[in-house]
């Protein structure tokens, strides 16, 4: 799932890079659902935020970045 989850990323900061913008996705969609219930769909993001954080982890636990 690890690769799957990092699936051509090579570097530590890129994967945090991704990371960060879903978290950043997911606050623009929370502060935009005040103004349109639509946007609550945005929050999904947090989900693939959660698993770069887990794979980020588990590389960082268990195997070497390139």
């Amino acid at each position: 799932m690890v690769k799957v989850g990092l699936l051509g990323i090579n570097s530590r900061k890129a994967a945090f890079a991704y990371f960060w913008f879903c978290v950043f996705i997911s606050a623009l969609s929370l502060a935009l659902c005040f103004i349109h219930p639509g946007f609550a769909v945005g929050l999904l993001f947090l989900l693939s935020a959660l698993w770069y954080w887990l794979c980020i982890r588990w590389v960082d636990r268990n195997s070497r970045w390139n």
